[in-house]
């Protein structure tokens, strides 16, 4: 009788803190209804419902941004299903997802962005709680074998949305980060125009760009192998493509045609499956895009969906599709000063750091600058506001560089007001003392986190490298939602380090 009593309280011990966060985690299913982050349901759930030979395109955001369902249907003639939104949950998860309805006759097209998390075993689970938001059925075709790094994070997602709930919030995404913009496929509304331009101030976004097959991880290709084996078991062909890419982007990190040929090369080398396609029939001008390298705009998505129309043609021994998309790039339009005040809605009138108290260097391509270091005398400061615009003199700073505050062991306070479009990785290395980064933002359209690129994630530090440990993000102006649910790329990563509300001397 004891021992029934005692494994009876063992039993109730580990069940009851389960049910217990399971029903918080139901009470609170609200709460991201409206975010990007559930749009995956509607690939999931087109991933079930589509019994017929059919086409599975996984990759990460490229494959919502960068695919007309609709047109491929109308031109390769078979129902196209896409497994992709966000990068940050990784490929890995969206190639087990994939598995779900993988039926004999079904061709998978893998196609992946040029970023070192989408070559890789990276498994995002805090994001995935927000994508899956008590669908358990998604949960169990994720794989077993992520299921601890699931269990893992589920109490402090359940806790933090628990307590949303109780506070009545709900995130109330817009634009093309939220739930309403994405279609029944999974994908960008492309007849809503959602993303008609590209708004990418520079053209481009700075980031750590992988085209090397040296860093990639051998697990990571055995890990597709083995996914390829197990779809071949079950009657499955899968094709290797590649994501889109913006050519200023290559240009700007001294990345060559011949570099993507070799990495191409490298991979039909140790794939098992075959890689259909040229990736310099993937690379476009940056006119095509939208917000990050891999986004294409509704002009875009045309060119790359024909595209991988004639790739899989061409692979399946049929004639490619002769249809040109009667599409036009946008023009290209040089910012003036003026436009780019308003276009972030800028404070010409903030009291900044000297500008000769810095060392700047001229983009030849885009005519922008760049602060590379600073002053002696900078570094005796305690406080510095970033300068971004100077009228008189044309000049206009989009980026913080590496190592650009090298030396500031004096420095506390930094402010940087809206403008700054790039902040490097390691830009406040040797900032020791460094515990405030106030980040000024006003309530323009355009200016919004997804034009602060960072580059690099909190995993390796990223921007915070160097400054001090308890160095936080003060977002005067702006939502810590703004940073790190909405603005998806990078900032998330840095949940724990950013505070909503300015900082407190």
């Amino acid at each position: 009788m004891k021992r029934a009593v005692k494994i009876t309280a063992l039993i109730l011990a580990f069940i009851l803190p389960f049910a217990t966060f399971f029903v918080m985690d139901a009470m609170g299913n609200e709460v991201y209804d409206q975010t990007y982050y559930v749009a995956l349901q509607k690939q999931y759930d087109r991933l079930r419902a589509v019994n017929e030979e059919k086409v599975v395109l996984v990759g990460c955001s490229n494959v919502a941004f960068g695919i007309d369902s609709q047109l491929f249907e109308q031109h390769f003639g078979k129902p196209l299903v896409n497994v992709g939104l966000y990068g940050a949950f990784g490929s890995k998860a969206m190639l087990d997802l994939s598995k779900a309805n993988l039926n004999r006759g079904d061709t998978v097209v893998i196609a992946l962005e040029y970023e070192p998390m989408a070559y890789s075993l990276s498994y995002g689970a805090e994001s995935m709680w927000k994508a899956v938001d008590g669908r358990w059925n998604m949960f169990f075709d994720l794989g077993f074998d992520n299921a601890e790094s699931l269990a893992g994070t589920y109490f402090d997602y359940v806790a933090t949305k628990f307590q949303y709930a109780k506070d009545d919030f709900v995130f109330e995404a817009e634009g093309v980060y939220s739930n309403d913009a994405v279609n029944e496929y999974g994908e960008i509304y492309n007849d809503r125009n959602l993303r008609p331009y590209n708004v990418m101030a520079l053209g481009y976004q700075a980031q750590d760009l992988i085209y090397q097959y040296d860093r990639i991880g051998q697990n990571f290709i055995d890990y597709i192998n083995d996914y390829v084996s197990y779809c071949a078991m079950r009657g499955v062909t899968v094709y290797f493509s590649f994501s889109p890419f913006n050519q200023m982007a290559m240009e700007k990190g001294g990345i060559e045609r011949e570099d993507l040929l070799q990495f191409a090369s490298d991979l039909v080398q140790n794939l098992d499956c075959q890689v259909i396609s040229n990736p310099l029939d993937y690379v476009y001008d940056y006119l095509y895009f939208y917000d990050t390298n891999f986004h294409l705009n509704d002009v875009g998505v045309q060119l790359r969906t024909i595209q991988l129309v004639r790739d899989l043609q061409l692979a399946q021994g049929q004639l490619p599709s002769a249809f040109v998309p009667d599409v036009q790039a946008p023009e290209r339009q040089q910012l003036s000063l003026d436009d780019l005040i308003a276009r972030h809605e800028m404070d010409v009138n903030l009291e900044t750091t000297p500008l000769d108290m810095f060392v700047l260097e001229q983009d030849e391509l885009t005519g922008f600058y760049s602060i590379v270091g600073v002053t002696d005398q900078a570094k005796q400061l305690q406080e510095i506001v970033v300068p971004v615009i100077d009228l008189e003199q044309g000049i206009y700073i989009t980026k913080i560089a590496e190592n650009a505050f090298w030396g500031c062991n004096n420095l506390q306070v930094l402010t940087i007001p809206a403008g700054i479009t790039e902040i490097q990785r390691g830009a406040f290395n040797g900032c020791s003392n460094l515990i405030a980064i106030r980040m000024l933002e006003k309530t323009g359209r355009y200016n919004i986190p997804q034009e602060r690129g960072i580059g690099s994630t909190r995993n390796d530090e990223g921007m915070l490298l160097g400054s001090h440990v308890d160095c936080k993000i003060y977002l005067v102006n702006a939502t810590w939602a703004d940073y790190v649910l909405d603005s998806m790329y990078g900032w998330p990563s840095y949940g724990d380090d950013v505070v909503e509300g300015d900082y407190q001397r």
